[in-house]
């Protein structure tokens, strides 16, 4: 579908205007409106309607008019527009001032000093209009134009000799006087001459002058019989002033008076004037106070005139397109005097739209009225669309919206300047209502109804389509979703993404679009445009990050942020849009694994044909988690194991290995567990290995494999015998390499008696599945679920609280096999038999999840030897010294490998379920939760929110949404 869209208005959708009090500010010409774009239009109310929004309204598009005299383009070739004002400083010196965008902060970007200067002298206006003209901007200077050129109207010169003029000014010259070469296309000569009276039989003499003003400017690109034409009007207002002089004739008074009412059309491409309209008769004593130029309909083009007098004021709609200015439209209003002095009713800012499907033109007054009126086909008195009551102050500036809220009415947006009262006005009954603009105030209990500049410019055109980038400057792989929700009461805020971006690229560019405007108004409210964006990093998914972002004062800005906090969020400003920048300090290895090694079978065994199996004991393992503090957990890279041929290259990758055992920590640092695992020359397929070494990125001292040889230990004696057994009947482990099942063994020498534990035997004991697969401790890739280790260093999860206490040598086994039962051999080799024995195991395959509520506790289960509640690590335990060992990556049965995680503190935020989060408990929140044995307790609730909770259990990492 061909998108119609004019930012500003809602107008003619062959060129986009803006009509302020005194200047239409050119957008942008489209094609020429067809039926078919006609439908097009009227199909995009119906979707908006439904509340489907495909538009795009950048936050940096046309922002709305507010005041008389201001032009709206992009003058700096910024590719977004800006504002063009005349100001004046403390001297009554006056600028041509160019402000930035309201949503980049609105700033003056450049100012340009003129040598006009405005029509403020007395006998320039009568009493009947100084008030009316002084107050309105009529007697100041004019402003109109666009990007390319901007036309300014003031006067020149001293006294009453004064002349006004036009200048053409290039909004990038930096000229704006005659000084500097300023183009004068239109100016008019002030006159004065003896004049005398006759009052009651005396004469009266005296100066009379003549003195003409600028009094409104309008420009548009006007597409005619002849193409497209470049069209200045100039409304002008001429005073007639009659001087006594006393040194002829004693009697009589001053007086003034407004005469000849007319508008100049001037082609500014030639400075020509085209054509000269006079409006009314000498006698009518009217001043021209307003023009507007835009589309009426049909492709046509017109002119609307707003004419102020004593007790008439006037609008007139001129056909531009068909080179004659005839009128096709008129109406007055009538007010007696003293009400229709000073302008009461004048019109003071019209605007050209489409009202739904119908041409219509937008009246602004004096009085605070506005009206839509049909602008072809009444030269009388007519009832107009819709219009307001009088109040406030005047409409200085009239702006069409989009369509935007179910209710799928048309809207204007009126500015009123001087007292900050602007208004977005819906029809109602046959009324322009003002809609709310936010909540409720709690002491009136009513919602805004009219909004000042900062606010008015944040809420036009009642939705913004924002644009981001996604930068993520982590060193991990991150998934980044935004939650929104365009309902009033969660957000206002509709459209986001789900992607995931790999470690220091840009993800894909999104749009969301943000609403301002809402059935109830609530939208309005600053603070009441939020979404939330969650960043999981995709090696560690529960420590995920949950940040709340809001738009409001043309920015986007982070709020708030909960969870672990090891990825953060900000957000940057670009030239068009923003972006959000994930950033994150990833762990860094800090000290290298220490190694040390034992051969286990002696020279004899070897002899005999016996393989020869290494012990190797890894310990001192050391990683930096930057910012520790702040964050709740980390996941590390389990430890390589590589081995060499011939101590130079090492393309021998014999495994992954994790430790069970229970880490330290110390600020930042990470000090991981000792871990043992085994090797023999088959695990590289009799590949015989010069060296081995352990890598946790910074790399160990390599065991030289013919050291350990030359210290091979003696043969045990032929009469020993190992056995293996439990202290419960069904050692039930988790199946995640971590969860461990206690086992004793005891070691006999031919008689009863058992050797004592410290007894060097029982170093060189080793294990083998039932098929003779040693069992190395080691995670090979591409056999993850077929992962067991034995050995006789204690983890976390050692399960001895159910094994008897009594003195023994005891090792430990895991694994992440889900085979149901499983027989382990345990071997110690003599010099021509292995000894060995046997020993059971079970997997425990059930997934434990988390039951309770706040108000109880939370609890994990089922956990079968347990009594159907499991255990809980207490990541605080000690002062956060010895972290919650889980297996982070593992699902290993989905090849992701093994990954160490590490949780030192407990705390519990919103879950990723629960948002967006509604207005009144919007902020996120984040406790810390307090675990005793086999509960987890919350120090706080969450309003009736779903919140996550992460518990650990026999290394199982458990979390999910709660209530």
């Amino acid at each position: 579908m061909k998108k119609i869209f004019l930012s500003r208005i809602g107008v003619s959708v062959s060129a986009g205007f803006i009509a302020t009090a005194s200047t239409l500010a050119f957008v942008q010409p489209a094609a020429a409106a067809s039926e078919a774009d006609i439908q097009e239009t009227d199909a995009l109310v119906a979707a908006e309607r439904d509340a489907t929004i495909e538009e795009s309204i950048p936050e940096d598009s046309s922002p709305p008019t507010l005041r008389r005299n201001e032009v709206i383009a992009d003058f700096l070739g910024k590719n977004y527009d800006q504002r063009a004002v005349i100001e004046s400083d403390q001297s009554n010196a006056y600028f041509l001032r160019i402000y930035d965008h309201p949503s980049r902060g609105g700033a003056l970007l450049s100012e340009t000093q003129t040598d006009l200067s405005p029509g403020l002298d007395e006998k320039r206006w009568s009493a009947n209009y100084k008030n009316f003209a002084h107050n309105n901007g009529v007697s100041g200077l004019q402003l109109a134009g666009d990007a390319k050129e901007l036309y300014i109207s003031g006067l020149t010169g001293p006294d009453q000799a004064r002349t006004p003029k036009v200048y053409k000014v290039d909004p990038r010259s930096g000229c704006a006087a005659e000084s500097c070469g300023a183009t004068t296309i239109l100016q008019h000569s002030s006159d004065k001459w003896r004049a005398e009276d006759r009052r009651d039989g005396i004469v009266l003499a005296g100066w009379e002058y003549r003195l003409p003003q600028i009094t409104a400017l309008a420009f548009g690109v006007v597409k005619g019989e002849n193409g497209d034409e470049r069209i200045l009007a100039a409304g002008h207002s001429v005073a007639y002033f009659w001087e006594k002089n006393k040194d002829w004739l004693h009697f009589g008074d001053s007086w003034e008076t407004q005469r000849e009412a007319l508008v100049d059309f001037v082609d500014t491409d030639t400075g020509t004037i085209k054509h000269r309209q006079w409006l009314g008769s000498w006698t009518d004593k009217q001043t021209v106070s307003s023009l507007g130029i835009g589309e009426i309909g049909g492709g046509k083009f017109g002119v609307a005139i707003g004419l102020a007098s004593e007790n008439l004021q006037r609008v007139q709609v001129r056909n531009l397109s068909s080179g004659t200015y005839d009128q096709i439209w008129s109406d007055w209003s009538s007010s007696s005097s003293p009400e229709g002095r000073d302008g009461f009713e004048a019109p003071t800012s019209f605007a050209f739209g489409k009202w739904g499907s119908e041409d219509s033109l937008a009246i602004g007054h004096n009085n605070g009225r506005a009206m839509l009126v049909k602008p072809q086909g009444n030269l009388g008195t007519g009832a107009p669309i819709a219009e307001t009551p009088a109040g406030g102050g005047a409409v200085e500036a009239i702006n069409y919206l989009p369509v935007l809220t179910k209710d799928g009415k048309p809207k204007l947006l009126t500015g009123q300047w001087r007292n900050q009262t602007h208004s977005v006005l819906s029809q109602e009954n046959g009324k322009l209502s003002p809609m709310a603009l936010g909540r409720e105030d709690k002491i009136t209990n009513k919602p805004p109804m009219a909004m000042d500049d900062k606010k008015a410019y944040q809420w036009y055109p009642g939705r913004h389509t924002l644009k981001f980038a996604v930068d993520n400057t982590s060193a991990e792989s991150v998934q980044v979703a935004v939650k929104s929700d365009v309902n009033e009461d969660k957000g206002c805020w509709s459209g986001g993404t789900t992607q995931e971006i790999q470690p220091g690229v840009q993800g894909e560019a999104f749009s969301s679009d943000v609403m301002t405007s809402s059935d109830k108004g609530w939208c309005g409210d600053a603070d009441a445009r939020y979404a939330y964006v969650v960043l999981n990093p995709t090696g560690n998914p529960g420590a995920r990050t949950i940040a709340r972002i809001e738009q409001s004062n043309g920015a986007v800005t982070v709020k708030e942020q909960v969870g672990d906090k090891g990825l953060r969020l900000k957000t940057e400003r670009l030239e068009a849009g923003y972006k959000l920048v994930i950033e994150g300090a990833s762990p860094q290895a800090a000290a290298a694994p220490q190694v040390t090694g034992q051969r286990l079978v002696s020279k004899a065994a070897e002899d005999k044909g016996k393989s020869v199996v290494y012990r190797f004991d890894v310990s001192g393992a050391e990683w930096i988690v930057p910012d520790s503090g702040s964050r709740t957990q980390a996941v590390l890279p389990a430890l390589t194991v590589e081995g060499s041929t011939n101590g130079i290259t090492w393309s021998h990758q014999l495994g992954k290995l994790m430790p069970a055992s229970e880490p330290v920590r110390d600020g930042d640092k990470i000090t991981l567990g000792p871990a043992s695992f085994f090797w023999e020359s088959q695990e590289t397929n009799g590949v015989k290995l010069s060296k081995i070494r352990v890598s946790n990125g910074l790399k160990s001292t390599p065991i030289i494999i013919s050291d350990l040889d030359n210290a091979a230990p003696e043969a045990v004696s032929s009469t020993v015998k190992p056995s293996f057994f439990h202290h419960f009947s069904t050692p039930s482990i988790a199946p995640n390499g971590l969860d461990q099942a206690p086992v004793d063994v005891v070691i006999k020498d031919g008689t009863a008696s058992a050797l004592e534990p410290s007894h060097p035997f029982y170093s060189l004991l080793y294990f083998r599945e039932t098929s003779g697969k040693l069992i190395t401790g080691l995670y090979q890739e591409g056999k993850l679920s077929n992962y067991i280790s034995v050995e006789s260093n204690k983890g976390s999860y050692s399960n001895t609280e159910l094994a008897a206490l009594e003195s023994r040598y005891r090792v430990y086994l895991s694994t992440t096999s889900t085979t149901t039962a499983f027989l382990v051999n345990g071997y110690l080799e003599d010099g021509s038999v292995s000894h060995s024995g046997q020993f059971n195991f079970y997997t425990n395959t059930s997934a434990p999840s988390i039951t309770g509520s706040p108000q109880i506790g939370l609890q994990a289960g089922p956990c079968p030897i347990e009594e159907g509640v499991c255990q809980l690590a207490n990541p605080e335990a000690d002062g956060k010294t010895h972290p919650a060992l889980f297996q982070a990556g593992l699902d290993a049965r989905n090849g992701t490998g093994p990954a160490i995680g590490l949780m030192w503190a407990s705390r519990v935020a919103h879950a990723v379920e629960s948002l967006p989060l509604p207005y009144d408990r919007k902020a996120l929140i984040q406790t810390p939760m307090r675990i005793e044995g086999k509960t987890a307790y919350l120090d706080s609730g969450f309003n009736g929110s779903l919140f996550n909770a992460a518990l650990i259990t026999h290394g199982r990492y458990i979390d999910g949404p709660r209530s």
